[in-house]
């Protein structure tokens, strides 16, 4: 794909209408209330499930959670933990009912005009109160969600159901939308929009001359081992060092690689970093760099947020063709783009980029247009309101 077919493309999905049918937003309604459904809204690598409670909606949100306190301390609004109830109330039907009676209390103390269901599994632990429910429910996908649990019949089953009550569904990529159809669970209003990125926040900043930078889990789909392998094939060729920024199972191994291969000089593991000083950390890099893969059990990502965070940073990528990732990081355009696993190829495009300081300034710039042109979370948040009928089509 040539930079003429690139923006072609994107202008075409920049434009793409929104599906006609479904709830429309009412101008002479009392204001809509948004209830989001979700497992714990104070899980600490979840920043884009409070970033929904706390901007959605124009913030007037609250919170139905699995594990959660239930104390209102998220953001400090409206929150209702079913954690204390689900233990006894699930193993009678009768208890069962009981339960979802606590939960519609709540929606109707809270005024709620829509539900949005975050994670598949979410939907799936409420399956028997959406055909109670009396005003429009979504649901949102972000990874393993509509990957890995798909092979699980039992969830697929329950999922069908819950689509059959659902007015609509947002996936985080065409490739989990993809991934959901394939074992026929199709809705006929659904939106792909990625969770964003705050654009404001994650801004370019000044390069550190040899720097490459990865944060995430340490863990299958994101596996260190072959990124590691191929830094260091061309680490002493062109001076560069390393930043790894987080924890996992596989960080004993991805250790016990550097030091076999006599990287602990040019390879630094930082541990887990609060969300500030990952930032800083990407503004200050040359080069992003990670590996996606998907291990056996098939669990993937659906849009990393890093990805789209070192975009808006302007910093380079070189990762790999993994889930929703090539749907914006376009080979030689946004970035580069290997197969999964491959450590030559991500040696090759490591090399490539570090010797070409023209090409990553180039990559810098149209990553972070597209960002900020389609990744950005308030624009995202418009779609997605105006989707499920929160706002007016024409408002801004």
């Amino acid at each position: 794909m040539d930079v003429r077919q690139y923006k072609e493309q994107r202008v075409r999905q920049i434009n793409e209408p929104l599906p006609s049918t479904g709830p429309k937003f009412d101008p002479a309604a009392p204001a809509p209330h948004l209830t989001i459904f979700t497992r714990d809204p104070h899980k600490f690598s979840e920043t884009f499930v409070r970033r929904r409670i706390q901007h959605l909606n124009g913030g007037n949100v609250s919170v139905v959670s699995l594990t959660g306190t239930g104390d209102g301390s998220c953001l400090e609004k409206p929150e209702f933990s079913t954690r204390k109830v689900r233990r006894w109330e699930r193993i009678l039907t009768s208890r069962q009912a009981q339960r979802r009676q606590h939960v519609l209390d709540f929606l109707a103390r809270q005024g709620t005009t829509h539900v949005v269901f975050e994670f598949g599994y979410v939907a799936t632990e409420f399956a028997d109160l959406l055909p109670h429910l009396t005003i429009p429910a979504y649901c949102t996908f972000r990874g393993n969600d509509a990957s890995a649990q798909l092979r699980d019949p039992a969830y697929v089953t329950t999922l069908t159901q819950c689509f059959g009550d659902l007015d609509g569904i947002i996936t985080v990529s065409d490739f989990l939308r993809r991934n959901l159809a394939s074992v026929g669970l199709h809705h006929p209003r659904t939106l792909v929009a990625p969770s964003g990125v705050d654009t404001t926040l994650f801004t370019p900043g000044t390069p550190t001359r040899g720097l490459c930078f990865n944060v995430g889990r340490l863990v299958p789909k994101k596996q260190p081992l072959p990124m590691i392998r191929a830094f260091a094939e061309v680490a002493e060729a062109h001076d560069l060092t390393l930043e790894i920024a987080g924890e996992g199972p596989l960080e004993k191994s991805a250790r016990a690689l550097v030091s076999s291969l006599g990287m602990e000089q040019r390879i630094r593991f930082l541990g887990r970093l609060d969300h500030a000083a990952v930032r800083e950390r990407m503004r200050s890099a040359m080069i992003y760099l990670q590996n996606f893969e998907t291990p056996p059990d098939g669990d993937t990502e659906g849009m990393p947020t890093v990805i789209q965070e070192a975009m808006a940073c302007g910093v380079p990528i070189v990762t790999t063709r993994h889930s929703g990732v090539p749907e914006h990081v376009v080979d030689g355009i946004t970035g580069r783009v290997v197969e999964p696993g491959d450590v030559d190829g991500l040696a090759g495009a490591l090399a490539a980029l570090a010797a070409a300081p023209d090409q990553r300034a180039s990559i810098a710039r149209n990553a972070r247009a597209h960002a900020v042109a389609e990744l950005d979370y308030r624009a995202l948040f418009r779609r997605i309101e105006t989707f499920m009928g929160l706002r007016a089509e024409d408002a801004v």
